[in-house]
């Protein structure tokens, strides 16, 4: 059986994908206003795919059009929260999901960030 150092060495391989952790902080304008805007709290490597496939992916493309992440990352001192985002190329996903189960690692579920302006245009 391996130990769990060489667990980890066997998969630092799959850990390929850069991304930023985000989550909003209020900051004071030019005007003296407070305002809300991203700052991102760290980078990390990390495991990323996507769900597709299966019978899973199947239901979960007749309830919704987004396409879901699922994003395998190494445990860390940060404690994750739906209200953070990910940055991963120049694209901002929503935390979905945070499953917590297996031992060295964290696994969330992401999808991408709609803009308002997207969100009006479909209704």
């Amino acid at each position: 059986m391996l130990s769990k150092k060489q667990i980890m060495n066997n998969l630092s391989i799959v850990f390929n994908r850069k991304i930023s952790i985000l989550e909003f902080e209020e900051v004071e304008n030019e005007i003296g206003d407070m305002e809300q805007k991203l700052k991102e709290i760290c980078t990390m490597w990390v495991f990323i795919t996507s769900l597709t496939g299966g019978k899973e992916y199947l239901e979960n493309k007749k309830i919704q059009q987004k396409l879901v992440y699922k994003i395998i990352l190494r445990k860390t001192n940060i404690k994750f929260n739906q209200s953070m985002f990910i940055k991963f190329e120049d694209k901002i996903f929503n935390i979905k999901d945070i499953v917590d189960i297996s031992y060295p690692y964290t696994t969330l579920f992401v999808e991408e960030k709609q803009d308002e302006k997207d969100m009006y245009r479909n209704e």
